[in-house]
């Protein structure tokens, strides 16, 4: 049910979120809201409730103490597996990523921009591509992640 009007997630109240310019709420667990998760396709106009993503801060995910915004990298499996056959876009917290930001290009949150987020290879010591991975805030409960 909507409640106000909005233009981003974060001009709602926590749990609830910006979906078509209106604040709103759903049946979904804290951490998660309800999504259409394909535009076109079997599942076209069906929600889904789905781990909220782009959050910058723990409140945008709902439920302070039991789920946090978690940074992620997201980037194609071969780039750290050479040889690998099938491309899968893999998503790991930023701390378990050989990647760091270009020097002088972090913000006073310690971010920088996918352009400026360099990452190694693990298997080669090589550089992947520039812009390859992309940075990503996820909501995740706790006990998911810190187990």
């Amino acid at each position: 049910e909507g409640s106000s009007a909005c233009i981003t997630h974060q001009d709602c109240p926590a749990p609830q979120y910006c979906s078509a310019g209106k604040c709103v709420s759903d049946g979904c667990g804290p951490g998660y809201w309800c999504q259409e998760i394909q535009e076109i396709g079997p599942l076209a106009g069906t929600s889904y409730c789905v781990r909220r993503e782009n959050c910058t801060r723990n409140s945008d995910c709902g439920a302070l103490g039991a789920v946090d915004c978690i940074a992620y990298g997201c980037f194609d499996e071969c780039l750290a597996n050479p040889g690998c056959e099938t491309h899968r876009y893999t998503c790991l917290p930023k701390e378990e990523l050989p990647c760091a930001c270009l020097e002088n290009t972090t913000t006073a949150t310690g971010a920088c921009s996918d352009a400026d987020y360099v990452c190694q290879s693990p298997t080669d010591g090589g550089i992947w591509p520039i812009g390859s991975v992309q940075q990503i805030g996820i909501c995740t409960s706790r006990q998911d992640y810190f187990q």
